[in-house]
């Protein structure tokens, strides 16, 4: 399973989408960004690319690859953060916060 993101960097993803092949997710975020031929290589090639957040309307995009027999023990929720007005993650039991 591959999982897509795209978003504004320290924040959680404005966008994300899971997919069953790389090739899939790459092309959801090339349409999506109206990627150009460079820009779609250098995704798949890095599973990374930084965008023009003006040209795209995120500053990053990615891909990442996930086990489909992982197990969550620590269920999250947005957490809404006024320091710099956007959402975090936290786990459900408020261990712990993780900024991405």
């Amino acid at each position: 399973m591959f999982i897509a993101m795209a978003g504004l960097h320290g924040c959680m993803p404005n966008y994300t989408g899971e997919y069953a092949s790389y090739e899939l997710a790459i092309d959801d975020l090339a349409q999506l960004h109206e990627l150009e031929t460079v820009d779609i290589d250098t995704l798949r090639q890095h599973g990374y690319l930084e965008l023009n957040l003006e040209k795209h309307g995120n500053a990053y995009c990615e891909i990442t690859e996930e086990e489909n027999d992982v197990e969550i023990t620590h269920p999250v929720k947005p957490v809404w953060c006024d320091g710099c007005d956007a959402y975090h993650v936290e786990c459900e039991f408020g261990c712990c916060v993780i900024q991405k």
